[in-house]
């Protein structure tokens, strides 16, 4: 290696003692890294839904580049040959936005209006997170979003979040529709959907989450979550935490936002039964009527309210399916405290509770306090498959090690595939779960897609 006058090369990489050669170096992989993530570099030859995949792909799921100016000026750039001012209605916080943000998607429509709809993450494709009036835009669709976004922004470098949101955008827009529900994907201040303004911002429930990006303490988090309030805007909230409460209050108050949070009325307006299953459920539809009745006004109506949340459908939220041998299985993608907490309480309301526990979960979402809350449900068995191609997710091996040092009294099997677990599960004949990670979930879709489809999901909780 030719050493450098100055600079002195370590075992951890460009590591010396000229800062100036350092602040070189880094600039000049950030130009790579730029130059290699340009849309035109990307996208420009487009011609179908793999070439586009394919660049999001190399875009990478879990680059971040946090702040809101790339989103910013897609925007003004966009503004600048199109006049489209739709009503946005941005779902903020940690546990239920999903939910949430389908329950008051399905409303509207059930009341006539054309809504956009934009969620995260996928399962299997892309495709998933864009929907108009409960459905994926076609091939073509895609195609011409992302041409648009190439003549708007092909000198910009973006992540792959962003240039979804912008696709999302493009595509409202080619249908001229007026209301979109937008879910944040992670925080609220610097996240790409908070760079449109929206002047409905509904809050779900804020818990620890991703802390190495928002901070370690709920207020950190809760203060990163409500800066997505715009001035003068209206906000609705679900029950919360003291402190978070404390927090909405306050940055409401400062940016002069209306706030409203859940009242009986709204709880007594939601039916028996939803089209998501879970006692949970029924906060999240009660958030959804409260923001319903603002963007209708006079126009609610309560029987297409409730028509329309016993028909809402969103994957991987406690779905309940039956194999062919009528073995019933439940799907849930809860992976951190909060909402393990929320879903243990529902299984415990089941008259068949799951036997077998099929579950994996990734490094960052403490393992062994997840592990502590598992050993206290009565599951007869445990199973560890490996999640495929993920660096992120724990091994089998590693889990299975977590789980003993708690002294659970369950027997621990690590499996080689989901396949191979759910094999194992389907010997028995009593219910079992799959649960700890949105991506264990995305392994079962790509095995069994039906059941993506509300079609084959089953709406009664008993």
């Amino acid at each position: 290696m030719v050493r450098q006058e100055g600079f002195e090369p370590s075992a951890n990489g460009l590591e010396g003692r000229c800062s100036i050669q350092l602040s070189y170096c880094r600039k000049y992989l950030m130009s790579l890294i730029k130059k290699n993530t340009m849309v035109n570099n990307i996208f420009s030859q487009v011609q179908s839904f793999q070439d586009i995949f394919s660049g999001l792909d190399k875009l990478g799921l879990f680059r971040m580049n946090f702040g809101l100016e790339r989103m910013q000026e897609f925007l003004e750039r966009f503004q600048e040959k199109n006049n489209y001012a739709p009503e946005i209605i941005h779902i903020i916080g940690t546990n239920g936005k999903g939910s949430t943000a389908t329950f008051i998607a399905t409303i509207l429509k059930e009341h006539g209006l054309d809504i956009g709809l934009y969620t995260s993450p996928h399962f299997i494709s892309p495709v998933e997170r864009i929907l108009f009036n409960g459905n994926t835009f076609n091939e073509q669709d895609w195609i011409f979003a992302i041409k648009k976004l190439c003549e708007l922004c092909g000198d910009m470098s973006l992540s792959y979040f962003e240039v979804l949101t912008c696709l999302a955008y493009i595509l409202f827009h080619k249908y001229s529709i007026p209301f979109l529900v937008m879910e944040a994907g992670l925080g609220g201040k610097l996240d790409a959907t908070t760079a449109m303004e929206p002047k409905i911002t509904v809050l779900t429930p804020i818990a620890k989450d991703h802390e190495a990006f928002l901070g370690n303490t709920i207020e950190e988090i809760s203060l990163d979550k409500t800066s997505a309030i715009q001035k003068n805007s209206t906000g609705f909230s679900a029950k919360q935490l003291n402190e978070v409460t404390r927090i909405i209050i306050k940055k409401s108050t400062e940016q002069n936002a209306t706030l409203n949070f859940l009242s009986e009325e709204e709880y007594l307006q939601v039916p028996e039964k939803l089209g998501m299953l879970g006692a949970h459920q029924k906060e999240n539809a009660a958030l959804s009527v409260l923001v319903a009745k603002h963007v209708l006004k006079y126009d609610f109506s309560l029987e297409k309210t409730k028509k329309a949340l016993q028909n809402a459908f969103i994957a991987g939220r406690m779905q309940k399916i039956s194999f062919e041998n009528n073995i019933t299985c439940y799907l849930d993608g809860a992976h951190n405290e909060h909402a393990i907490k929320q879903l243990f309480e529902n299984l415990s309301l089941l008259t068949e509770k799951p036997e077998t526990l099929i579950f994996a979960c990734m490094n960052d979402k403490k393992p062994e306090i997840l592990a502590e809350y598992i050993k206290k449900f009565p599951f007869k068995q445990i199973l560890i498959p490996r999640i495929e191609e993920n660096e992120r997710a724990v091994s089998p091996q590693d889990l299975a090690l977590i789980f003993k040092n708690t002294d659970i009294k369950t027997p621990i099997y690590e499996e080689n595939s989901l396949q191979e677990a759910l094999k194992t599960a389907r010997s028995k004949t009593a219910p079992f779960i799959i649960m700890g990670s949105l991506y264990l979930l995305a392994e079962f879709y790509i095995l069994y897609p039906e059941y993506l489809s509300p079609k084959l999901t089953e709406k009664d909780f008993s």
